[in-house]
């Protein structure tokens, strides 16, 4: 299994998820991954680890099947908004992950999307821990599916070094990591190493891995300009943008500068965090 270690996060998450309120007892508002964690629970993709009491377990690690419904739910969300409407192949992909098992969906989902391919040609590995390599994959994989309807692998990065110590420009996952950079997914690497290193095979923890998935698969990542929507315009994931300004204005005066009224509102506001623009 993959080992734990500690490490620091720093991301400019958008200040309005804040709102959601404390919803786990383990979360506090002065835990740096307080506004994904909570950002998660709001929108269901995930009721913690625990119902009574309500905690989520930020310093377990996750594991592979945990992340695969994480991710799946987190992207079907971002483009639906709803976290369960998605179809998915019937006959398992997978020998340890067959059509009883309780991420059975979540799994073939993330197969269909071309997200994985396994741990092996025939098996998920379900119950293994998933490190920050294998989350960064998968969460780059969902940016470019939710922005392109299609995982190519293929994309353009910055071509910075941004962990020589342990994500050389050599390393398979370097287009990844350095995407993640570049988008604002993630700001650092771990705290128990020099800021040089990643920690790439180090497993992750729960509470870290809510940016991932924030980030990556629901498109929620803000810039340093702190785009703050309210919980009305994050919930408003259908409403045409013309429609939007008769809602919320006297309709003459645009609530959102800089999208075409042909976008959704959700899809509009995935737009402007993406760019960093603080049209809001």
């Amino acid at each position: 299994m993959i080992s734990k270690i500690s490490w620091i996060f720093c991301l400019c998450f958008l200040p309005a998820l804040s709102l959601y309120g404390q919803d786990f007892q383990d979360v506090s508002s002065s835990d740096p991954y307080y506004s994904a964690v909570n950002a998660l629970r709001a929108q269901k993709i995930t009721d913690g680890c625990s119902a009574s009491p309500p905690i989520y377990c930020p310093n377990s690690v996750i594991s592979r099947g945990q992340m695969a419904v994480f991710i799946v739910r987190g992207i079907f969300w971002s483009i639906l908004g709803d976290p369960e409407n998605f179809t998915y192949t019937s006959t398992p992909y997978f020998s340890d992950v067959p059509v009883t098992h309780p991420f059975f969906k979540y799994i073939q989902k993330l197969r269909d999307l071309n997200i994985t391919s396994g741990c092996t040609a025939f098996t998920f590995c379900t119950d293994y821990d998933i490190s920050w390599g294998a989350l960064t994959v998968f969460a780059v994989r969902s940016w470019e599916y939710r922005m392109n309807g299609v995982v190519t692998n293929s994309f353009a990065t910055s071509g910075a070094n941004y962990f020589p110590t342990d994500v050389p420009p050599n390393h398979a996952w370097y287009p990844y990591v350095t995407k993640a950079m570049d988008l604002g997914v993630i700001k650092a690497g771990c705290l128990a190493q020099p800021t040089s290193t990643y920690c790439i095979d180090t497993g992750i923890l729960r509470g870290p891995a809510a940016f991932f998935i924030a980030g990556g698969s629901m498109g929620l990542v803000g810039s340093s300009k702190g785009i703050s929507p309210t919980l009305t315009e994050i919930n408003l994931s259908a409403v045409p943008i013309d429609m939007y300004y008769s809602l919320n204005g006297s309709g003459s005066t645009p609530i959102v500068d800089g999208c075409p009224t042909s976008i959704t509102v959700r899809q509009c506001f995935q737009q402007l965090l993406s760019t960093g623009t603080d049209n809001w």
